[in-house]
């Protein structure tokens, strides 16, 4: 949030995906666990939540895209 102006931090992580079965399957392998019940991912105890353009009604004003 600070990287990107916001005033405020968050314990978790919203990654935008157009197309959340690819991303969920790529997540697992990447060694992310999926908890069903809270329907989220997680990374050393980090929530991940995908959200999509219906969530943010339509495509975000901007991405950060990062890689390993």
């Amino acid at each position: 949030m600070i990287l990107h102006g916001g005033g405020r931090l968050t314990r978790d992580v919203d990654l935008y995906s157009e197309n959340f079965r690819a991303t969920h399957e790529r997540l697992v392998a990447a060694g992310f666990n999926w908890d069903a019940r809270r329907r989220e991912h997680l990374i050393d105890g980090v929530p991940i939540h995908l959200v999509g353009p219906d969530s943010l009604g339509g495509p975000p004003l901007r991405v950060s895209t990062l890689r390993a």
